[in-house]
């Protein structure tokens, strides 16, 4: 099983935190999953309070997702965005920004990422990836995430992490 309890106090801060890590737990109170996110450094880090909706979950994919960003933004919590148009389209796909950071191609950012600046500025409130995974019908996910129409996911056969969009899975049962 990809899931771990660890007990004890979570990399110095004393709370388990729910979110991506620059380090590993050294010991804490939660639920986690190694991540190579941005770097293989980072850990996704369950907290053990977390509603059901946010544990990992296994679903199935029932209609193939290609990516058209073959390179997607990444970025760490912190990082200035420029924060352009909102995502307007698929019903359900609501607040979703196309951002900005340097050196990078424009990528889309979930609203709750995103801690708003000012006009057209804001600051990444936590580690992202804008990665799609490629899918076809048949392969097995875990929900890691779930944001606005979108699954961060982690596939089951090979630990590729990415989004993929909730009508092309179905939960398994």
């Amino acid at each position: 099983m990809l899931v771990l309890q660890v007990i004890g106090i979570h990399h110095g801060l004393g709370e388990p935190c729910g979110s991506l890590c620059p380090v590993p737990p050294l010991i804490g109170r939660s639920w986690y999953l190694p991540v190579p996110f941005i770097g293989p450094a980072y850990q996704l880090c369950y907290d053990s309070r977390l509603s059901a909706k946010d544990r990992p979950v296994e679903y199935v994919v029932i209609a193939p997702h290609r990516s058209a960003y073959p390179k997607p933004l990444r970025f760490a919590k912190g990082t200035l965005l420029e924060v352009g148009q909102r995502y307007e389209g698929e019903p359900g796909w609501q607040d979703w920004y196309l951002c900005r950071c340097d050196g990078q191609l424009p990528g889309w950012v979930p609203a709750q990422v995103i801690e708003r600046l000012g006009v057209g500025q804001g600051r990444a409130l936590e580690h992202y990836s804008a990665h799609e995974l490629d899918a076809d019908p048949g392969q097995r996910v875990y929900r890691l995430r779930q944001l606005n129409g979108w699954m961060w996911c982690r596939r089951l056969s090979n630990g590729e992490l990415g989004w993929l969009p909730l009508e092309k899975l179905k939960l398994e049962r």
